[in-house]
């Protein structure tokens, strides 16, 4: 355990003596019985021994050193050696956080010929809503974009290798309130979020409270955050004259402590979340939003995610299926089919407040699987959706 104390400063993973010490410490974890490892930036463990300065780059004056950290030149070296002394004497899973990667990295670090990793978190579709400086500067959430990207992944690695699916975790903000809409029709697209993570190839990962739909924190000034991150760029914001104003609306929106309130378990002080006083201050809106709640209703976002998960459990199409995108171009439609064997799925979901008519040839040789609404109305070669209507139809 001396690895991680001020005893050892040298953790440069070129040193051997240093792995040997990891895979040590991870041995006696895992013979203490737990099922796997979640690795923290698994893919900076290799880097450039030169250290040079990262370019910076002439539109937000940002310095990037990336390249020379991520990636570097033995990592796959050094995945081979830890599943070769650890991982695979054990039956676990390991995920690894690996941001900037490309898919075809994604295939080398999870492919099961490479003995590596099982899968990966790859963070491209975490920046479709990034503006000129980054998550400080957050644009219109880009539809579009966010197809794409997941389109590409899924498409991809396909059957050679294997990715996590997530829409938040604890340095993302809240799903409904960056990807749904949390004031009008916060239950409807909590719920077609969820059906859109659940229908995807790869691991679903379901952050604490996304069940529930909890929102972001209603942040007034800076002093109500904790996020060293936040205090950091208001450092720079400060000393470069940037606009403030601009960079807190960014905190609000995409900061990392709104995933990291409370979790809401009921109405009681503190959301029931703990009779001391909580690092970060509990969400206001706990008196409705919160566990106890949700669990009254068979309607709930809580319900759906337990009927989503089962249709997933229940429909190995949903699981394994190829991923075929289908109106890619349409600006508000998710849409697209999953198929296994004779099974063939097809996915449908409205990102927006509109009410939509789109024509789906054969749309009604598809039975209804799972949905949203109550009722859906499914004519011949159409169906007519409403805001944030999701359904999931089943040949």
């Amino acid at each position: 355990m001396h690895l991680f104390t001020k005893e050892q400063p040298d953790l440069n993973w070129e040193n051997p003596k240093v792995r040997a010490e990891v895979y040590d410490l991870m041995k006696f974890w895992l013979d203490k019985g737990i099922d796997g490892f979640r690795m923290d930036v698994i893919n900076l463990i290799s880097k450039d021994q030169r250290y040079p300065n990262g370019e910076v780059k002439a539109d937000s004056g940002l310095g990037d050193g990336s390249p020379y950290y991520m990636n570097g030149p033995r990592v796959h070296e050094y995945l081979k050696e830890m599943n070769t002394e650890v991982l695979s004497k054990y039956d676990i899973m390991t995920v690894g956080e690996t941001p900037g990667i490309t898919t075809k990295e994604g295939i080398d670090y999870t492919a099961k010929g490479n003995k590596e990793l099982n899968m990966v978190f790859q963070f491209e579709h975490m920046t479709v809503d990034y503006g000129k400086m980054g998550k400080w500067t957050p644009q219109p959430f880009n539809l579009k974009k966010l197809k794409d990207i997941l389109t590409k992944w899924q498409i991809d690695l396909n059957d050679q290798g294997w990715n996590s699916l997530y829409f938040m975790n604890h340095d993302q903000p809240r799903t409904v309130s960056r990807f749904g809409d949390d004031e009008n029709y916060r239950e409807e697209s909590a719920k077609l979020l969820a059906m859109c993570l659940l229908s995807m190839k790869g691991t679903p990962y379901i952050y604490q409270g996304e069940e529930i739909g909890m929102t972001n924190y209603p942040f007034e000034k800076l002093e109500d955050c904790h996020d060293v991150e936040v205090f950091n760029r208001a450092k720079v914001v400060q000393e470069r004259h940037l606009d403030f104003k601009g960079f807190f609306n960014g905190v609000k929106k995409l900061g990392r402590d709104n995933s990291r309130t409370p979790m809401q378990w009921d109405n009681t002080k503190n959301a029931g979340f703990t009779s001391g006083k909580p690092w970060l201050a509990v969400n206001p809106n706990y008196k409705t939003i919160n566990v106890l709640e949700e669990q009254k209703t068979s309607d709930s976002i809580l319900s759906f995610y337990k009927k989503m998960i089962q249709t997933r459990k229940n429909e190995l199409g949903l699981v394994y299926g190829n991923f075929e995108p289908l109106f890619q171009e349409d600006e508000d439609l998710f849409v697209y089919k999953r198929l296994l064997a004779d099974d063939e799925f097809l996915v449908i979901l409205n990102f927006s407040q509109k009410n939509i008519h789109k024509k789906i040839k054969n749309i009604q040789d598809y039975n209804v699987l799972i949905t949203n609404y109550r009722y859906n109305t499914i004519t011949r070669e159409a169906i007519e959706l409403k805001p944030y209507e999701g359904i999931i139809l089943k040949k």
